[in-house]
């Protein structure tokens, strides 16, 4: 009775192994998912594929229309998900067929990725501009500047926004010279920009992204208040470069908003009909055009005679 049940046990056990040996061997031999070109050049592709738990698996081509039996195709093993067929014809039109090395030797049934022609060397291609730069001019403005790839381009597009922003979500603006300026930019603020061609026949892919920040609005220096009397005294400063400024002052305390505001073209101002013995805050903050203004700097206090 024990010899019989040890039988039974082993028989059991043997089944078990076969069994699992199969399902794995079948799980490795799933055809892929799919199979894509990624990247097309003149003699090469780029072959994106997906498959789980794959250790290998077969590249066949040829011509188009070549039967994916035919023992005359060409053959590459790769173990990358990512692939680059190389030294193929120019111009010449392909089909490709992936499939997945199986463990006995075999291959598993084929993913086809048809009618794919590489580039032709004697085509025209449309490509993004290079040696692209930006020069920021003001708090504003800053410049694009760009060279032709080609000699068939007829406009660029330049699509900007803030740092990280998406494509087809910036602002995008056409040139048909090899510079172009953006404006009303925020100041002291980072962008990023992207750039392509339209040529004859077609639309480059877009190049970036690019990165510039625009000019920051400095405080201003040497902020002071001086010539004090009763009901009149001096404010003067240093600017950096900024050609106006928006000043505001009041009674020792006050809340910025609340004060008697200045705006000024000059780096001093006499400030006028002050009362006698109070204590006065002055701020003082630098315009930096219709987008943006520096901080203020403040309050600097003084008291009348």
């Amino acid at each position: 009775m024990k010899i019989k049940t040890s039988f039974l046990f082993v028989l059991l056990l043997s089944i078990l192994y076969i069994s699992c040996d199969v399902d794995d061997e079948d799980k490795s031999c799933l055809a892929p998912s799919s199979a894509t070109i990624t990247e097309l050049g003149f003699t090469s592709v780029r072959i994106e594929v997906a498959a789980e738990n794959v250790r290998e698996y077969v590249v066949r081509y040829g011509e188009e229309g070549v039967d994916p039996l035919s023992p005359g195709l060409s053959i590459a093993y790769f173990n990358t998900l990512e692939v680059i067929v190389t030294n193929l014809t120019s111009g010449q039109s392909y089909d490709f067929y992936v499939s997945v090395l199986c463990n006995n030797g075999q291959s598993s049934a084929p993913v086809a990725i048809l009618n794919v022609t590489t580039a032709s060397e004697i085509e025209t291609v449309c490509f993004p501009p290079m040696n692209v730069t930006s020069t920021v001019i003001d708090y504003n403005e800053t410049l694009v500047a760009w060279e032709a790839s080609v000699d068939n381009e007829l406009s660029y597009e330049i699509e900007y926004g803030f740092t990280g922003f998406e494509l087809d979500t910036g602002i995008q603006k056409q040139a048909f010279e090899t510079t172009l300026l953006l404006d009303a930019l925020l100041v002291g603020t980072s962008y990023d920009y992207y750039i392509r061609s339209y040529c004859e026949v077609e639309v480059s892919l877009f190049d970036g992204p690019f990165m510039f920040t625009t000019r920051a609005c400095v405080l201003p220096t040497n902020f002071m208040v001086s010539e004090i009397s009763s009901t009149t005294a001096l404010a003067s400063w240093e600017g950096n470069g900024e050609v106006s400024w928006e000043l505001e002052y009041g009674a020792a305390g006050f809340e910025l908003g609340d004060g008697e505001v200045i705006f000024l073209g000059e780096t001093e101002v006499v400030l006028e009909s002050l009362t006698s013995a109070i204590i006065y805050d002055v701020y003082l903050r630098a315009n930096c055009g219709p987008n943006g203004r520096s901080k203020y700097i403040g309050p600097v206090t003084f008291t009348t005679l």
